[in-house]
């Protein structure tokens, strides 16, 4: 049901319990919620994505076309051309470093991402690097609570006592720092 196996636990909750019809509307209309707060959450960044993008171009442009246009029109001036030249070779240094330094994050951040699906410790550690980070900290956390709070809530539903409950809860938290802070 979810990549994670979680749907799964609930799942076979709800075998156990004889209430599957239940356990798989309840799980359906919360999958919808999780589904329609990932868009939102792409959809925001959808805006910021494209001036981003734009921006980069435009970048690239002006090094690429707009520069070697205004060089060809400042070596008519000699002695000011070369200190403007120098100055504009300053700049495309900068742009590069500044792009270079981008293309830099973001294939670490893939590689990161791949190695997370792979090793567990390098989780763990993403986990808790990605937990000082206020803003990422306050949505993973609510991402974590909300996932707890509905496993919860179908497992004492399914009359499961609270030991029981906090136990089969378990199974649904995802990441390891999260739940270390929470038990």
């Amino acid at each position: 049901i979810e990549k994670e196996g979680s749907g799964k636990v609930l799942v076979s909750i709800g075998e156990e319990t004889g209430s599957l019809v239940s356990v798989f509307e309840k799980l359906a209309l919360y999958l919808k919620t999780k589904k329609e707060r990932k868009t939102k959450v792409v959809q925001s960044l959808l805006y910021p994505s494209i001036v981003l993008f734009s921006a980069i171009v435009v970048i690239l442009i002006v090094v690429f076309f707009v520069f070697p246009q205004m060089e060809e029109i400042f070596s008519v001036f000699t002695q000011e051309a070369e200190g403007i030249k120098k100055q504009m070779i300053k700049i495309k240094a900068n742009i590069f470093l500044i792009l270079g330094l981008f293309l830099f994050i973001l294939l670490t951040a893939l590689i990161i991402k791949y190695l997370r699906g792979n090793s567990e410790k390098v989780r763990f550690f993403t986990d808790s690097v990605l937990l000082k980070i206020p803003v990422v900290k306050k949505i993973i956390i609510i991402n974590q609570t909300t996932d707890f709070a509905f496993a919860m809530k179908l497992l004492i539903e399914s009359h499961f006592t609270f030991s029981q409950s906090m136990k089969q809860a378990d199974k649904k938290k995802k990441k390891k720092k999260y739940k270390w802070a929470i038990l």
